[in-house]
């Protein structure tokens, strides 16, 4: 049986963001999640926490399903480019 690679929530993955760009996530209308490592495999909760975002791009994750984004009443453009569907 192979070994699942590592992953991560959407939420780690921001915490990490606002730490390396020093803003706020909340506040931010652009946000980059391009070919996080290790990847994005979960859309979660904090998703609701972003209510100015306009830009999104998670191009070149590993994510396994696109939940609702409900809340997100900006967000006009939404990149997932060479983002894979993990399948079990």
């Amino acid at each position: 049986m192979a070994a699942k690679a590592a992953s991560t929530t959407l939420a780690v993955a921001l915490k990490q963001w606002e730490e390396k760009e020093k803003l706020v996530a909340a506040d931010a209308t652009d946000i980059r999640l391009r070919a996080v490592l290790p990847s994005i495999n979960k859309l979660d909760n904090a998703l609701a926490s972003l209510p100015k975002l306009q830009f999104l791009s998670l191009s070149s994750n590993t994510i396994e399903k696109m939940n609702s984004f409900q809340g997100l009443c900006k967000l006009y453009l939404l990149l997932e480019a060479q983002t894979r569907t993990l399948i079990d």
